[in-house]
């Protein structure tokens, strides 16, 4: 019976690794008025989950407004132009407006 708690948390903090290890395939869906947001994991696999995510490897949900959010993703976008980001807004902006 005491070997069971150990074996509960270790099996939740595994279990915790690999979803972080497999994010969402689809893309990320962020409603937004000029146009929905579809974020892209796979496009983004040589950049640490941390980087966004505020230290918390394991993902989860990202807070931001439109000035940090911009900030966030320009300011890395436009370091890596040379590596084909995009800092035109339809290249983000693409879904439907909410």
């Amino acid at each position: 019976m005491t070997y069971r708690l150990p074996a509960m948390l270790f099996a939740l903090g595994f279990a915790t690794v690999v979803l972080a290890a497999n994010p969402p395939a689809d893309g990320t869906k962020i409603p937004n008025k000029n146009g929905e947001i579809t974020f892209n994991h796979s496009k983004h696999k040589d950049v640490k989950c941390e980087t966004c995510h505020a230290g918390n490897a394991a993902g989860g949900k990202i807070k931001f407004d439109k000035d940090s959010g911009h900030k966030m993703c320009q300011d890395c976008h436009k370091a890596n132009k040379d590596k084909g980001a995009s800092i035109a807004c339809k290249s983000c902006h693409s879904g439907p407006k909410s």
